[in-house]
C-alpha cells in the first residue's frame, strides 16, 4: 500500500522551472532544425541560380559561335569602344548566310552586319529601376544589308548600305561606316520588361537583361612565357583598361607604339578613333594576313532572382563569369 508521501510524489506535475527548461530545450531544437533547413534551402537556391545562369550563358554562347562562324575575311571585323558607354567594348563583323532578326529568319546574299555590346534599358527610368540588377542590356543586333543601299529601307533591321562598301572599300571608308554602326548600337534604347506594346518587337535583340560586365578580346595565337595565349582588347578585370598589342613590350620595338597617337590614316591595326570613340582594332579584306586567330567574349551575369537587397553585392553567390572563345574562320 502506497503511503501518502508516495502518492503525492507520484501524482505531482512538472514544476514551473521544469516547464521552462523543457520549453527552452524545445525552442533550441526548433532553432537548430530551422537553421539546418535554412542552410539546405540556401544550397538549393544557389544551385538553382547556377543552373539558371548556365542555361542563359549556354544560349548566348550558341548565338555567338554561330555569328562568328559566318564572319568572312572578304568583309571586316572590328573591336571598338561604345561611344555611349565609353569603357565598354563593342564587337562588329560582317557575316554571310542566315540571320535571325525581328522580321524573320532571312538568307542574305548581300550579307549582314552583327554587333554585340551594351544598350540602355529604358525600363530603368520607367519605374523598374529598383527591380533591375543593372540599367543596361547585353544587345546583339543583326542588320541585313539593303541590296539597293539607297536609304529606301525603313525597317530597323535593314541597313541601307550596300555590301560593296565593306567588301571593296578602303579601310578608311569601312572605318567611317563602323562609326555609324557604333553610334547605332550606342544610341539603341530597349525596354525590358516592355512598357509599351511597340517595345515587344525589340526583344529579339536582347541577349540578357542581367549583364554586369562585358569584355571582348582577340589573339593572334602567340603565347607568353607561361605558355598561355596572349589576349588583347578590352576586358573588365582592370576597369575596362585596354590591353593593346602595340603596347606589348615583348614584341619587337618596331611593332610597338602608342595607339592613342595613331588614327585610321596611319594604316595600323590598332588606333584611336576620335572624337569620343577611343580604342579600335580593325581587320578588313585589304589585309587578310593579320586577322585574329580567335575572339574571346567574357560576360558576367547577375542572377535576377536574388532580389534588390543584392543589387550592390559583389559576392560570388550573386553573379557568375562566363567566357566564349571562338576561332575566326
Amino acid at each position: 500500500m502506497l503511503s501518502q508521501t508516495d502518492r503525492t510524489i507520484r501524482n505531482r506535475g512538472f514544476t514551473l522551472v521544469e516547464l521552462m527548461i523543457a520549453v527552452v530545450v524545445m525552442v533550441l531544437m526548433m532553432l537548430a532544425f530551422g537553421m539546418i533547413v535554412s542552410e539546405a534551402q540556401k544550397v538549393v537556391t544557389i544551385s538553382e541560380n547556377k543552373i539558371r545562369g548556365n542555361m542563359t550563358a549556354d544560349a548566348i554562347e550558341r548565338v555567338i559561335r554561330n555569328d562568328i562562324s559566318k564572319i568572312n575575311k572578304s568583309g571586316f571585323l572590328c573591336i571598338c569602344k561604345n561611344p555611349s558607354h565609353i569603357n565598354t567594348p563593342v564587337l562588329i563583323g560582317l557575316g554571310f548566310g542566315k540571320v535571325t532578326s525581328k522580321t524573320c529568319e532571312l538568307f542574305s546574299d548581300d550579307g549582314y552586319v552583327t554587333s554585340y555590346g551594351y544598350a540602355i534599358n529604358e525600363a530603368a527610368s520607367n519605374g523598374y529601376g529598383d527591380k533591375l540588377a543593372t540599367n543596361v542590356l547585353f544587345l546583339r543586333q543583326a542588320l541585313v544589308l539593303s541590296t539597293a543601299g539607297d536609304g529606301s529601307a525603313d525597317e530597323r533591321d535593314i541597313w541601307d548600305h550596300n555590301i560593296t562598301i565593306f567588301t571593296g572599300g578602303t579601310r578608311t571608308q569601312i572605318n567611317t561606316y563602323i562609326n555609324d554602326l557604333s553610334d547605332y548600337l550606342g544610341n539603341s534604347v530597349v525596354s525590358v520588361p516592355p512598357t509599351e506594346f511597340s517595345h515587344i518587337e525589340d526583344m529579339w535583340q536582347v541577349m540578357s537583361k542581367d549583364i554586369e560586365c562585358l569584355g571582348i578580346m582577340w589573339t593572334e595565337g602567340t603565347k607568353d612565357a607561361s605558355g598561355n595565349l596572349k589576349w588583347y582588347g578590352v576586358d573588365y578585370d582592370n576597369g575596362y583598361k585596354v590591353k593593346a598589342r602595340c603596347e606589348d613590350t615583348s614584341l619587337p620595338v618596331a611593332e610597338q607604339y602608342d595607339y592613342d597617337d595613331k588614327d585610321i590614316s596611319d594604316d595600323v591595326l590598332e588606333y584611336t578613333q576620335s572624337p569620343g570613340y577611343g580604342y579600335r582594332a580593325l581587320w578588313t579584306h585589304n589585309d587578310t594576313t593579320n586577322w585574329p586567330k580567335a575572339i574571346k567574349i567574357r560576360f558576367r551575369l547577375r542572377d535576377p532572382e536574388l532580389g534588390e537587397e543584392h543589387s550592390t553585392s559583389d559576392t560570388q553567390d550573386t553573379y557568375t563569369d562566363y567566357e566564349v572563345i571562338c576561332n575566326v574562320p
